[in-house]
């Protein structure tokens, strides 16, 4: 019984085991796991010629493993068969960082110009349209327009109070750690 279990097991197991050898008895994937990238890389592109031509004699076929890594795998081969290396110095990847990283900038140009834009606007208001406001309605020296003229001097300070308040307020909202 126990021979019969046996010779079960072993019909079983043996094509398992003789794929296995194959492996085992290939010599150039039998590499340590360090180079098992490299390995399956090699393996799979690199085909030896083992007719002898007087360009190809046994030395060159019968080569040890170390040689064949120095002559076959050069530094420009290295690159793209190590996954791990290839996801961190992967060009188009460097690129993609290097162009979001320059065009983050915009978005500073643009809390800038806001903050700018909220700091200068009282002084346009005060400056600007006020001084305006009065060099007309002090050309126009009437009895209406003097009423109209003091309401004018009162909507400008009040409307020039307004202004700091907004601009005060914008200021806070982008400049949080200031205020």
């Amino acid at each position: 019984m126990n021979a019969i279990s046996l010779g079960k097991i072993n019909e079983q197991i043996r094509p398992l085991l003789w794929k296995n050898n194959s492996y085992i008895l290939n010599s150039f994937t039998n590499y340590t796991t360090a180079l098992s990238c490299l390995s399956k890389r090699f393996t799979s592109t690199y085909k030896i010629n083992k007719t002898l031509t007087p360009k190809n004699d046994k030395k060159d076929i019968y080569k040890y493993y170390n040689e064949r890594l120095r002559e076959d795998i050069k530094p420009y081969k290295l690159i793209p068969s190590l996954p791990t290396l290839n996801h961190y110095v992967n060009p188009l990847d460097m690129t993609k960082f290097a162009i979001k990283y320059i065009l983050s900038y915009r978005f500073f140009f643009i809390y800038m110009a806001r903050t700018t834009f909220q700091a200068v606007r009282p002084l346009m208001a005060f400056c600007v349209f006020g001084e305006l406001m009065k060099l007309i309605l002090a050309t126009m020296t009437s009895g209406v327009f003097a009423f109209f003229f003091s309401f004018v001097l009162a909507f400008e300070v009040l409307y020039f109070f307004l202004q700091c308040y907004i601009s005060y307020t914008f200021l806070t909202m982008f400049f949080d750690v200031m205020f």
